[in-house]
């Protein structure tokens, strides 16, 4: 009896934290959505926001005695936070042009790349669950594209598809140097490693500041600020969940949440619609990411 009592705690703890971990996304979404009407700084919001990410992965740093790090894994670490700062503000920039549904689904859907990554350099073999997955991937991402080429001029809707291209390639890279952190180093090192990536971002994001002048608004600053405290928790609540319950269910979860209900967010907030290919695009990508989380039969 106390062992099923455990269970059901452990079981209740995780959907909490996967629960935070949506939350945490969906509310990043949502304050980027909202900044974007302000049309103010990106990249002030951006630095604003490392601010804090790297004093919560600080703090969390030093429950484990601030255990140092090697000089590899500061220099992996540097340069994860200069390829951190590069999609987040691409990602900043793709919904203020094209909107937060496909925004965040392509970046849901770059997780086809860590995939291809586990296959091609860990070993791993798809799942019979990842293989049509990363087929409706292909399939959502090409019909994105369409979406957001309808009533646009040639050079626009050139741009807006290598958008969505460079910003699936980043965030897919960011993807794999995460992996490829876990795969090879001990997990009681990942929030030193974090702070470094944080870290790194954030003097980035200020030095760009500085050397283009860019005026630094109290408002940028403290939407910068806001966003970093869900930013700095969802990785904890994401990582938490997964010790309690299984990938399984976590990822394909979290993933198809998040791109739903940022989705609905912005729908019922700010009236941001889709046009039918978008809407089938969609409902392509949610299938896809779903499926692509699977790993039944690994």
């Amino acid at each position: 009896m106390p062992e099923v009592m455990a269970q059901g705690t452990n079981v209740a703890l995780g959907l909490l934290f996967m629960l935070g971990s949506i939350s945490c996304s969906v509310i990043i979404t949502l304050i980027l959505k909202y900044h974007s009407t302000l049309k103010g700084s990106r990249i002030v919001v951006l630095a604003s926001n490392y601010m804090v990410a790297v004093f919560i992965n600080f703090i969390l740093w030093g429950r484990v005695d601030f255990i140092s790090l090697s000089g590899s894994e500061i220099l992996f670490g540097i340069g994860v936070g200069f390829w951190f700062i590069v999609t987040f503000y691409l990602f900043i920039y793709s919904i203020g042009r094209m909107g937060v549904a496909i925004s965040v689904s392509v970046m849901r859907l770059a997780v086809v790349l860590p995939i291809l990554s586990a296959v091609l350099f860990f070993g791993e073999r798809p799942s019979l669950w990842q293989i049509p997955g990363m087929v409706l991937a292909g399939a959502a991402f090409i019909l994105f594209g369409k979406a957001t080429a309808q009533k646009e001029n040639t050079p626009r809707r050139s741009f807006n598809i290598g958008l969505l291209a460079v910003l699936f390639f980043s965030m897919g890279v960011t993807g794999i140097c995460l992996q490829y952190f876990e795969q090879k180093y001990s997990a009681d090192l990942r929030n030193g490693f974090l702070t470094v990536v944080f870290a790194v971002a954030l003097i980035c994001a200020w030095l760009i500041v500085t050397v283009r002048g860019v005026a630094v608004r109290a408002s940028d600053v403290k939407i910068g600020l806001l966003m970093g405290v869900p930013n700095g928790f969802s990785a904890v609540c994401f990582m938490s969940a997964l010790r309690h319950l299984p990938d399984v269910l976590v990822f394909p979860v979290n993933d198809v949440s998040v791109v739903l209900l940022s989705t609905l967010g912005v729908y019922l907030i700010w009236r941001e619609k889709l046009n039918r290919t978008g809407w089938i695009a969609l409902a392509l990508a949610v299938a896809a990411i779903a499926l692509m989380n699977l790993k039944l039969g690994n």
